[in-house]
C-alpha cells in the first residue's frame, strides 16, 4: 500500500502547466520511437515539470496494445528524475489489463497513471470496483481519467458524468492520489476542485490557460497545455504569472496567443492541428497514421500564420533577461 501522503506530495509537484505528449509515426506509419524520446527531451529542457500521456493527445486508440506500453515507457524512462512522469491505461480493456499496465508503469519509474474505465456507465458501482481494484494492485500513484462516461442506459443517456460521490470514495483508496477533471462543465469543474484540490493532483483537462484562469478560483493549480506542446515557454509564463497573482497579463498572454489558436485549431479539428502545428515549429514528424489523415494544404495554410505568430513570441519568452545570471 501507498502512503496516503502521497497524494499530497504529487498535488505539491503538479502544478502549472502539464503537456501531454504526442505518439509520432514515421512515413511508413510505423511508431517513430527516437521521435518521441527526442520531443521528451525538448519538454524537459524547456523546463516543462510534468508530462502526461493521454488516451486523446497521445494517440492511444490508433495504436496496439504493445505500443501504448512501449510509448508509456519511453516517455517515462527518458524523463526519470527531471520531470513527474503521468502516463495512462487504454480506454478499452479489462481491469486485468488496466492493472498490468500500471504495474509496468512502476517498473518505467513513472510518478502515476491515469486509469481509463472502459465501459458504458451502468451504475457507479462498477466504476467504483475498477479504480478500487487498480489501485490495490498499482505499484505507484493512480489518477482518474475523469470524464463523461457514455450511458449504457437509455434514461440516463447520452453521457452521465463522475458525482462527487463517486470520486471521493476513489480517492479514499490506497494509491489513488488525483484526477486529471475532463468534464468539459463548468459546475463540475468547480464541485470536484473545491472538494479535492487541497489534497490530491487535480490536472484541469480542457479548456488550456482561459480554463484554467477561472478554475483556479476554486482551488485548481494544474492544467493541460494546449499551446504548449510547440510553444512551452509561453505556457511556462502563463503559469509563472497565474502564480504570482498577475492575471491581467496571464489574460492578456489567453487574448493574444491561445483564444487565435482555438479559433483555427477547434474548427480544423483539434488532434490533427495540434500535430500540424508541432511540425510547423519542427518538434515532430507530420505523419498520421491511418483512418487518421492529414489536413489538406489549404488547412496548413489557415494554420500557418497563427502557429507561426505564436512560436516567434515562445522564442522570446524563452530568452533569458538581459542582466540575468
Amino acid at each position: 500500500m501507498m502512503d496516503k501522503n502521497k497524494a499530497a506530495r504529487l498535488s505539491s509537484r503538479v502544478v502549472g502547466t502539464v503537456v501531454p505528449v504526442l505518439a509520432m509515426f514515421r512515413q511508413d506509419g510505423m511508431l517513430d520511437e527516437t521521435a518521441i524520446s527526442e520531443y521528451v527531451e525538448y519538454l524537459v529542457g524547456a523546463g516543462v515539470g510534468t508530462l502526461m500521456c493521454t488516451v486523446g493527445s497521445s494517440r492511444y486508440d490508433v495504436l496496439t496494445v504493445p505500443e501504448m506500453l512501449r510509448v508509456n515507457r519511453i516517455v517515462a524512462q527518458t524523463a526519470v528524475g527531471r520531470a513527474v512522469v503521468i502516463v495512462t491505461t487504454p480506454s478499452t480493456g479489462p481491469t486485468s489489463q488496466a492493472i498490468e499496465f500500471a504495474n509496468a508503469a512502476a517498473d518505467d519509474g513513472a510518478d502515476a497513471i491515469l486509469a481509463v474505465y472502459p465501459d458504458r456507465f451502468y451504475g457507479e458501482e462498477s466504476i467504483a470496483r475498477f479504480f478500487e481494484d487498480v489501485c490495490a494492485a498499482a505499484g505507484l500513484g493512480v489518477m482518474i481519467h475523469e470524464m463523461p462516461i457514455r450511458a449504457g442506459r437509455a434514461f440516463e443517456a447520452p453521457s452521465v458524468q463522475y458525482s462527487p460521490r463517486l470520486v471521493e470514495r476513489i480517492l479514499a483508496c490506497d494509491n489513488a492520489v488525483g484526477l486529471k477533471e475532463e468534464s468539459g462543465d463548468a459546475e463540475t469543474i468547480s464541485q470536484l476542485n473545491r472538494l479535492f484540490a487541497g489534497n490530491s493532483a487535480v490536472v484541469g483537462g480542457r479548456g488550456g490557460m482561459a480554463t484554467h484562469l477561472a478554475a483556479r478560483e476554486h482551488g485548481q493549480i494544474a492544467y493541460l497545455a494546449s499551446i504548449g506542446n510547440f510553444a512551452p515557454a509561453i505556457e511556462l509564463e502563463f503559469a509563472r504569472l497565474v502564480a504570482a497573482g498577475s492575471h491581467e497579463q496571464a489574460q492578456a498572454i489567453v487574448t493574444e496567443y491561445e483564444k487565435p489558436f482555438f479559433d483555427v485549431a477547434v474548427d480544423l479539428g483539434w488532434h490533427l492541428a495540434l500535430r500540424e502545428a508541432m511540425a510547423m515549429a519542427g518538434l515532430c514528424p507530420p505523419h498520421e497514421r491511418q483512418p487518421m489523415m492529414r489536413m489538406g494544404d489549404a488547412q496548413r495554410r489557415t494554420l500557418e500564420a497563427v502557429t507561426e505568430k505564436i512560436v516567434s513570441f515562445s522564442e522570446q519568452c524563452a530568452q533569458p533577461e538581459v542582466g540575468a545570471s
